[in-house]
């Protein structure tokens, strides 16, 4: 029997969907199709409205109101909390760019809600689906008795001036580089390494004007492993590369690239390099923009969820609590100028 196609609302049509997100709805996933498009810039709503060949949305009630079962919400980072809001009042799905919200609380509310009106609350990711990233996962959970001496993650990119003319940069609707760039690779370490237990950071504008920051340094201690962090949008003229680095008492393992899209691995005696060039060939992805490729694996999961073809789990919202938490936690050090410790609790000036 033929499945049914999934049929998405897309709230928000800013870089993201331009980038990656409408291609992949028009060319690359299937079974799907979008119904619904809304943005508040006319223009916009016009445009996207035409080339999904759906009815133009006059306002966000409209858009609701609309025939989809699932709604993409790819608004700035500081709308997310009321924009599901309004969502789960229309009883749609959800699944929402990172970070689902800036606020901790936020998300263990959203979170509560979800579960009582019994409606999905997805977030997206995309590095965690990055070949090179899924190997060293399982790796690191085939391989816990291995001791780790320490972890590196660096984050070198560029943002121009332009870039935070807008929204990006403010305090209220997305931070700084941590919050907007860095978020995607401090994730990635809660991935690896699971609940952060400590953090302590310092934060300076280098090449830009924001209310937040372009440059982050930090330390994070994981119960398995210590990470040194620093993340910059301040290099010109071009991002060159995002990297985490695994440092074991007998090898190492570099996943590097412009988004972690490629890995290195080698043992520092220089045994069994053949090996390990052969495992870097098969998980390497090319790359040319930090907005990645694995856009397509959460949507192709949500897409055979909702069709009920296996036993799929897409990443829930309330699994990335942890690396919410930590982006707080990095935000209070850098203010308290002192390390703070895990907690339901914690806040910082992001999202006010």
């Amino acid at each position: 029997m033929k499945k049914k196609k999934i049929k998405f609302g897309i709230f928000g049509l800013g870089t993201v969907i331009s980038a990656r997100v409408s291609n992949i709805f028009l060319h690359e996933l299937k079974n799907s199709e979008v119904t619904a498009v809304y943005d508040k810039n006319k223009l916009k709503n016009l445009k996207y409205s035409k080339m999904f060949n759906c009815q133009i949305s006059k306002n966000s009630k409209d858009f609701y109101k609309k025939d989809f079962d699932i709604c993409y919400i790819s608004t700035d980072s500081g709308s997310h909390y009321k924009n599901i809001l309004e969502c789960f009042k229309y009883n749609k799905h959800i699944v929402v760019e990172k970070p689902p919200v800036l606020k901790v609380s936020q998300l263990i509310k959203l979170d509560k809600i979800s579960k009582r009106k019994k409606l999905d609350f997805y977030v997206i990711y995309q590095n965690r689906k990055n070949k090179a990233v899924k190997f060293v996962k399982k790796y690191l959970t085939f391989n816990k008795k291995e001791k780790i001496v320490l972890v590196n993650l660096k984050l070198m990119w560029c943002r121009k001036q332009s870039y935070y003319s807008k929204w990006h940069g403010k305090w209220k609707t997305d931070g700084g580089v941590l919050a907007q760039q860095g978020i995607h690779y401090v994730d990635l370490l809660c991935h690896f390494f699971g609940k952060p237990v400590q953090a302590v950071s310092l934060m300076k504008n280098v090449s830009n004007r924001l209310e937040a920051e372009d440059t982050h340094t930090g330390l994070i201690k994981f119960q398995r492993a210590d990470c040194m962090v620093g993340l910059t949008t301040a290099l010109r003229p071009i991002d060159t590369s995002a990297s985490i680095e695994i440092y074991f008492q007998k090898k190492s393992i570099k996943l590097h690239g412009i988004c972690c899209n490629e890995l290195t691995i080698s043992n520092y005696d220089g045994t069994e390099a053949n090996l390990f060039k052969k495992i870097s060939k098969e998980n390497y992805q090319k790359v040319t923009s930090g907005v990645g490729v694995s856009h397509i694996s959460f949507f192709e999961e949500i897409v055979k969820k909702f069709q009920k073809r296996g036993n799929i789990k897409p990443l829930k919202a309330i699994e990335t609590l942890e690396t919410l938490k930590l982006v707080n936690m990095l935000y209070k050090s850098s203010e308290k100028n002192s390390w703070i410790k895990n907690s339901d609790k914690v806040k910082s000036r992001l999202g006010n």
